[in-house]
């Protein structure tokens, strides 16, 4: 039997690690954007471990251990490209979901550089067109960004990047309850260049649990008593069972 000091332990312990089970469990999605949301779910994580307040010697200890160690491990999550670039073309997030100036000024940069890059191509591709003429996604750990959305304050202009690129980032965010690949579908006619950029970052997924449970689901379907069953069956198989009951039409 556990004494009471060992339950009350066990209950700051649990309190402690409800952030982190929660942090999980949101970016191990396969159905909405996941890469995006790390940044921000990072700093939701180690808002909410602060603001706890532990009772017992041990949960103190282990809170402090926590915290050092969250710090440790995401000390430069903010400048890693491809989380960096999927936040920022997040329309949820944009710059509000970072706490570094720098890492922001460096994926603009990136981002800027693909726009640009991206409106060469067109242009030289429309330059061949005319040629050929003339001869086709406990406290919340969202408690922050709310707070960060609520004090932003309006963007200043930044002549130096691309006109989409300016324009975007001069806009709102919107609310995280909405789904930024319907948003960008609204966008893409005023944003035609900047849309396949966005599109491509944010579609990455962030963890391997997606890619883990079609392996699962996989070694469920092709048993012992299934041995002949062919690559394309199985495929046909593990598609027809992602599909929810929406999708099903039931």
């Amino acid at each position: 039997m556990l004494s009471k000091e060992e339950i009350a332990i066990l209950k700051d312990l649990v309190q402690l690690m409800e952030p982190i089970e929660s942090g999980i469990i949101n970016i191990s999605g396969s159905r909405y954007a996941t890469c995006s949301v790390v940044i921000p779910l990072v700093r939701g994580i180690v808002s909410v471990i602060k603001k706890l307040s532990p009772e017992t010697g041990p949960a103190k200890q282990f809170q402090e251990a926590l915290l050092t160690r969250i710090m440790d491990k995401f000390r430069d999550v903010e400048l890693m490209p491809l989380l960096g670039q999927a936040t920022l073309l997040d329309p949820r997030f944009k710059k509000v979901a970072f706490e570094k100036p720098l890492a922001v000024t460096t994926h603009l940069q990136r981002i800027d550089k693909l726009l640009k890059d991206a409106s060469k191509q067109e242009n030289l591709k429309s330059k061949e067109n005319v040629e050929v003429n003339i001869r086709r996604m406990a406290p919340s750990l969202w408690d922050l960004h709310d707070e960060l959305v609520a004090k932003q304050a309006p963007e200043e202009e930044d002549q130096g990047y691309h006109s989409e690129l300016r324009q975007y980032l001069k806009g709102k965010v919107i609310s995280r309850e909405e789904d930024p690949f319907q948003e960008w579908e609204k966008l893409k006619p005023a944003y035609a260049t900047l849309y396949p950029i966005a599109i491509k970052y944010l579609s990455i997924i962030a963890t391997s649990v997606p890619s883990e449970r079609i392996f699962s689901q996989a070694g469920k379907i092709k048993d012992d008593d299934r041995s002949r069953l062919t690559g394309e069956n199985l495929n046909k198989l593990l598609f027809l069972g992602s599909l929810n009951r929406e999708e099903w039409g039931l």
